[in-house]
């Protein structure tokens, strides 16, 4: 998502600044952006501790394919799981994978947890943990991205 100038003017509006004259796709684009930004204003787990999940799951997990992203953020107060579709055509389904190294620094124990996302607070996930890691079941439709958070 990148927004350039005739984006911004359509923004703008003659100084109204209120997207009237914006298209659909790029008042999606800025409030995507709006909701990243006030998430990262709350969100400790943000400043924490980093974990790519990608390259994992790409050597290990069915229907997980270059267009996806996912890596963790976390620290002592959140874990975070941040998935994004990069490929506007096409949705995916797949079991992520969370490797046991990543569960033992969360401090978890096994059994089953909520992942809600907070990106759009509308889906909601069930994180599994047992003694060889953690999974989640994703369906993610083109474009879209999750901010999912360990409840």
């Amino acid at each position: 998502g990148y927004i350039g100038v005739p984006t911004l003017q359509r923004w703008v509006n003659d100084k109204k600044f209120d997207g009237g004259k914006s298209k659909k796709e790029e008042l999606d684009l800025i409030d995507f952006y709006k909701r990243w930004l006030n998430f990262t204003i709350t969100s400790d787990a943000l400043m924490g501790e980093y974990q790519d999940l990608h390259q994992f799951n790409r050597e290990n997990t069915e229907n997980y394919t270059d267009k996806i992203l996912s890596f963790s953020r976390f620290s002592n107060n959140e874990k975070l799981v941040v998935i994004a579709n990069f490929y506007d055509e096409k949705e995916y389904e797949f079991e992520l994978k969370i490797p046991v190294e990543i569960v033992k620094k969360w401090k978890i124990n096994e059994g089953t947890f909520l992942l809600e996302d907070k990106l759009f607070n509308k889906k909601s996930f069930d994180l599994r943990v047992n003694s060889s890691g953690a999974t989640v079941k994703i369906f993610i439709n083109p474009l879209e991205s999750f901010i999912l958070k360990l409840q």
